[in-house]
């Protein structure tokens, strides 16, 4: 699809290894399965960053705009291991998480910026000196 190769060609610019799995019509069905069970939708690309590091917070940006067809819907699923198993876990024993603003707290946030096409985003900014 149009997004994978998109998002192979990103990680491909960043020297980032991937795996790339079939997972369309006539893919392997354990993975489709394993995508269902980790995503929750049969939606590609699904980027599953293993081994998480907390300092690695940021923005990921593509190096070049992507353009979405009228009526296009985005999705973002985060999936969290709270799990005694996580060595990353802070909690031991496990405890339940919620959404907050602490190093301890979910914070798994999205920000879409977007404009529209022909948009000039200088034209109308007066710059006073």
């Amino acid at each position: 699809c149009h997004f994978c190769h998109q998002a192979k060609e990103y990680l491909k610019s960043k020297n980032i290894p991937f795996e790339d799995v079939n997972v369309g019509i006539g893919g392997d069905p354990a993975r489709q399965k394993e995508m269902l069970a980790k995503s929750g939708q049969f939606g590609v690309p699904v980027i599953d960053i293993d081994n998480w590091n907390f300092n690695w917070q940021g923005f990921y940006t593509f190096k070049h705009e992507l353009a979405l067809p009228a009526g296009t819907v985005l999705h973002m699923t985060a999936t969290y291991n709270n799990s005694a198993s996580n060595p990353f876990n802070p909690n031991n024993p496990p405890k339940l998480v919620r959404w907050g603003e602490q190093t301890t707290d979910e914070m798994c946030l999205c920000f879409l910026l977007y404009t529209v096409d022909g948009q000039h985003l200088g034209a109308s900014i007066a710059y006073s000196k």
